[in-house]
């Protein structure tokens, strides 16, 4: 596990599989009691619940839903994490079922225009979208035109070379 010390001085052993600048940016964003969706599940899920968050994400593959679950028992965090295992055609069914003003949306998963469509639907403060730099994302500018936009690139956790993410908020 990868190790660091968060803003809180907490020992944390998970960090998100994002670049560098955002995971800096996100880890003097988050605090304890902060609610988070994630499009797609994994070591951000784990991070953002060890260190406070609530954590709903969706996920389409049952291996990883099964991988990150047993890792969240193994560190005492699965409380504050509900994954759903849906086909991305039946997210709309999960998001559907959310009642709760999210301080984060991540968008980190197939489909990702289409997540980023319905994240916009979702009561929110601030979306990021990962890999922003891929070709089939170019789109996504457009689709987020009355959000503000925030830019992050560089090297990062299980990634070869530089990525982009894009980190869209309402105010």
């Amino acid at each position: 596990m990868l190790q660091t010390k968060t803003k809180n001085n907490m020992q944390s052993q998970f960090l998100p599989w994002y670049n560098y600048p955002l995971t800096d940016f996100i880890m003097g964003y988050i605090k304890e009691g902060m609610h988070v969706f994630e499009f797609g599940c994994g070591f951000s899920t784990l991070f953002y619940a060890q260190n406070g968050c609530n954590v709903i994400a969706v996920e389409t593959r049952e291996s990883w839903k099964a991988k990150v679950q047993e890792l969240a028992s193994e560190y005492g965090i699965s409380e504050k994490i509900t994954i759903h295992l849906e086909k991305p055609h039946k997210i709309h069914e999960v998001l559907s079922m959310q009642h709760c003003i999210f301080d984060l949306v991540i968008i980190d998963s197939y489909n990702r225009i289409t997540c980023l469509q319905e994240a916009k639907k979702l009561p929110h403060k601030m979306i990021v979208l990962d890999n922003s730099e891929r070709q089939n994302l170019q789109s996504a500018t457009q689709v987020m035109k009355d959000y503000k936009t925030l830019k992050f690139q560089g090297e990062g956790i299980n990634r070869q070379g530089q990525s982009k993410a894009t980190v869209f908020t309402a105010f």
